[in-house]
């Protein structure tokens, strides 16, 4: 089992607390329904959270929550006696479906030790919901004086950081929509965002790799991510102290566009945005991600059809997760199927999935040599063969000369407006 791995993997490492192995985990999870930005409803009758292992990249947890039951419906609704059946409903209807998430991922800290015999000592997560906040209110481990540490996700760090300095770029105010100066200076944050996000990256870079402790290491790049729009956007007033050498740079671009954005209340924003972030100084300088939770959500989008369908009436969105989870463990669900009901695999279904684990196996060979391709979008405009630039014969002669006729008069109109001035 993948716990007894994680297990066996901390006791090899004497990570023990209180005679309990201590692990850390990943945890992530997605809901049944789409969600689009800010402005959805997250609504999803249906929702599943995963906690999978950072060493073994195995799922230790799977906690599934339904809000509705087929049965239960029907039944209530035809105002009968509900007949004995399976529910699969362990949700409040009334409960914010949102909620979801971070009930699940406290269950599973709360099981932890019942499940594999290890404590979920450090968490990797992003900060889009009140998942700490609910495991600390649990208190998992009070028995062993132990509170779980939560390192946030520097992919979803980065990203939130983007969307708040878009945020800004895309500002309005009712005196100032039609001021030309107050749009170019909201076209100078947009042009800017990159350039934050990139050299937050690089100054946690470089910070990495110096040898001092770490908490030195995350106040002196707490500093440096505090002093980052001020060196963009030239000013430059801390970037000496900060060990920068930014005269050259002052020379050539006499460009101090600080007093400009201070002017118009952008400035300020970009501020907050950017303090924010320095107080996850000391998860930016670790460089971990959610992306193996992430990695399994994708599995269970697969399974039940890219989210299309609504699967949880019944069992089959458990099924399917169940499902997800023996791909995701093992690559191989179909071998796993055959040999718990047949007892015996098919040829034909170990050459495929063989072929598809080499496959995966080459692909993340190639992403750790050439790292992750990137999407290129080309303006493809059509060809001289197809489309508004395709050849097109000539006129006949009779709408030819129709044209030529109505051009000419045109002219001969103009020109006599043009005398009578």
């Amino acid at each position: 089992m993948a716990g007894e791995l994680e297990k066996q993997l901390a006791v090899e490492r004497n990570e023990i607390i209180n005679n309990h192995p201590y692990i850390t985990v990943v945890a992530d999870g997605s809901w049944a329904k789409r969600s689009y930005g800010r402005d959805s409803a997250y609504d999803s009758l249906s929702g599943v959270v995963a906690i999978v292992g950072y060493r073994t990249r195995k799922v230790l947890f799977v906690g599934i929550r339904n809000k509705f039951c087929r049965v239960c419906h029907m039944t209530e609704r035809e105002c009968l006696e509900v007949k004995r059946h399976k529910c699969y409903k362990n949700f409040d209807r009334n409960v914010s479906s949102a909620r979801m998430e971070s009930d699940a991922i406290a269950e599973g800290f709360t099981r932890s030790i019942a499940m594999h015999g290890v404590i979920f000592r450090t968490l990797i997560a992003d900060g889009d919901s009140s998942v700490y906040q609910s495991i600390i209110n649990s208190n998992p481990y009070r028995e062993q004086m132990i509170t779980v540490r939560k390192v946030e996700c520097t992919n979803h760090l980065l990203r939130n950081l983007c969307k708040k300095l878009k945020i800004v770029a895309e500002a309005t105010e009712p005196k100032l929509r039609r001021n030309c100066d107050f749009i170019k200076f909201r076209n100078v944050v947009k042009n800017n965002i990159l350039k934050i996000r990139n050299e937050i990256v690089q100054l946690s870079e470089r910070r990495r790799k110096e040898e001092q402790p770490q908490h030195r290491l995350a106040t002196e790049l707490r500093e440096d991510i505090i002093n980052v729009p001020s060196h963009i956007f030239g000013e430059h007033k801390q970037c000496k102290e900060r060990g920068r050498t930014c005269e050259n740079i002052a020379k050539t671009n006499n460009q101090n566009y600080v007093p400009h954005l201070k002017l118009y209340g952008l400035y300020p924003k970009i501020q907050n945005a950017i303090a924010y972030l320095s107080a996850y100084a000391d998860s930016l300088l670790l460089n971990v991600s959610n992306n193996l939770a992430e990695s399994f959500h994708s599995t269970v989008c697969a399974e039940i059809g890219g989210k299309h369908v609504f699967y949880g009436a019944r069992g089959s969105y458990d099924t399917r997760i169940a499902a997800a989870v023996v791909q995701h463990n093992t690559q191989q669900a179909l071998t796993e199927l055959h040999k718990s009901v047949c007892n015996s695999v098919p040829s034909i279904i170990e050459n495929l999935e063989k072929r598809q684990q080499i496959k995966t196996a080459r692909t993340r060979e190639s992403r750790k040599v050439d790292g992750k391709q990137k999407k290129i979008f080309l303006n493809i405009e059509t060809d001289g063969y197809y489309g508004p630039q395709s050849q097109k014969s000539d006129v006949s002669s009779e709408i030819f000369e129709e044209k030529k006729t109505k051009a000419y008069g045109r002219i001969v109109r103009k020109c006599q407006r043009l005398e009578r001035k």
